[in-house]
């Protein structure tokens, strides 16, 4: 290729790998295609996503929300001013009530880094017929009184699909190698 100066629009500088004009054209017109696909899968993705309707009793700021893209669950959050004694164990509102699809549960789950600092939250059920509002079951087990604020997140929501399962009453149960053994049967 010769010197060209900057910005130079002959035939040579614009296409240096010198595909016909017919064989960019098919490149760009794949490359637009997939892109489309893309658009279209994203699309549709969210079309077929599940939805489930929330409420906010109260305050709009106590929508849960997923921290990051990535997370598995919906913060929770007070919607109360609580003071909790050591080893007091109390139910908190979330001022949130919410109508989930047939076939799917909510799971309220701690949140690690309170239970770090030793606030644990009880781990419950939220079933899809359920349309009161959620409650977070608290325990301080810090051995100091332990303020939770209006708004703090206390909690995660993780919205799961269930299997349709039928339970049927049988006389035994096939054998397995781990048998009855629970508790610590498996090892530490």
């Amino acid at each position: 290729m010769s010197e060209h100066r900057p910005n130079c629009k002959c035939a040579e500088c614009e296409n240096p790998s010198g595909e016909t004009l017919d064989e960019r054209l098919d490149r760009l017109e794949c490359g637009l295609r997939d892109m489309r696909y893309a658009h279209d899968a994203h699309v549709l993705n969210q079309q077929m996503q599940p939805k489930a309707q929330v409420r906010i009793v109260a305050d709009p700021d106590l929508m849960p929300v997923r921290a990051t893209e990535g997370a598995a669950g919906f913060d929770l959050k007070s919607a109360l001013n609580v003071d909790l004694d050591p080893g007091q164990r109390s139910r908190i509102p979330t001022g949130v009530r919410i109508a989930l699809p047939p076939g799917y549960e909510a799971q309220v789950r701690p949140r690690s880094g309170l239970s770090l600092r030793g606030l644990d939250v009880a781990i419950g059920t939220v079933d899809a017929d359920y349309r009161g509002e959620i409650s977070i079951v608290v325990v301080n087990n810090t051995g100091e009184n332990f303020a939770i604020s209006r708004g703090e997140r206390l909690a995660q929501m993780v919205v799961h699909r269930l299997p349709e399962v039928r339970l049927v009453q049988v006389e035994g149960l096939d054998e397995t190698a781990r048998g009855s053994g629970g508790f610590g049967s498996t090892g530490a």
